[in-house]
This record gives C-alpha cells, structure tokens and sequence, in this order.
C-alpha cells in the first residue's frame, strides 16, 4: 500500500484492489473518498486539509 500524509489528510493506493482513497479532518468533519489515480499523484505533502475542502 502506498500513503501519501500531510496536514488533516491520508491518501493511499491500495495495489492488491486496484483503489484510491482519501481521508480529510477538518473542524470536526471526518469523510472518506474515492479519489482517481492523477489525483493521488497530484498530492503534496503541503496542502492541507483546509486546501482540500475547498
């Protein structure tokens, strides 16, 4: 399994299923996503969760 960490935010690449998913916490939220492979990619380790709720 490939992660991906940064400020409120995990993603990884789970190989043996083929999938991508995303963790975001933020104010309280916590939710779950299927994310696209591009997207996974495109993650830096500098964003943060506030970035990604936009």
């Amino acid at each position: 399994m490939k992660m991906k960490e940064g400020t409120g935010w995990k993603a990884c690449y789970n190989e043996e299923k083929g999938v991508y998913g995303a963790e975001v916490i933020f104010q309280g939220s916590w939710d779950l996503y299927e994310i696209s492979g591009s997207v996974f990619t495109a993650f830096q380790k500098t964003w943060t969760a506030a970035r990604l709720k936009d």
